[in-house]
């Protein structure tokens, strides 16, 4: 029993240490070697830039710690940028890990999964006509007409075949 004890005041003091050496060093400021030699122009809020501050500590907006920014542009723990083009968003490294950014190398291949997605389905316009003809047939050519496009007087805009129209003109012509 006593050998119990002895192993739980152990770990417990094991625990101890490591909370407050780590505490330790997430609390160590701008005073560090790496980056002392960079020169400290403010603090700001990672979820709203607009709010800066002089001094260390929590936005007061959304209760997140303070960043401090260098003369270089740089936020704590980010390398130099390349030049980027404006409007450009840069996520530090540490914060890709946070939010759970992943990246992959883009490739074709066949999908067995499948996605539900909201959509609204609508026809295709240049392939739907309704047309009411006084005989049974069918239309042999669509020309391009859409809607909002000018139509001029006598300008085909399909072709349509029956076999009935084409009889009478048979006979028509025999007639004659």
């Amino acid at each position: 029993m006593k050998r119990l004890g002895y192993l739980v005041a152990a770990i417990l003091i094991i625990i101890a240490f490591y909370t407050v050496t780590g505490w330790n060093s997430k609390r160590s400021g701008p005073g560090t070697s790496a980056e002392s030699a960079k020169t400290l122009l403010y603090y700001h809020c990672p979820m709203h830039p607009g709010f800066k501050s002089d001094k260390p500590g929590t936005a007061p907006c959304c209760g997140m710690e303070l960043e401090p920014v260098y003369a270089g542009g740089e936020a704590a723990g980010e390398k130099a940028k390349p030049s980027l083009p404006p409007g450009t968003i840069h996520i530090s490294a540490d914060k890709q890990q946070i939010i759970g950014v992943r990246t992959g190398v883009v490739e074709r291949s066949s999908s067995a999964r499948t996605i539900r997605l909201l959509g609204r389905v609508a026809a295709d316009e240049n392939r739907l006509y309704k047309i009411k003809a006084a005989a049974d047939g069918w239309i042999q050519e669509v020309f391009p007409v859409t809607t909002g496009s000018f139509v001029k007087k006598g300008q085909p805009l399909a072709s349509f075949y029956t076999p009935d129209f084409f009889v009478t003109g048979q006979n028509y012509v025999a007639s004659l």
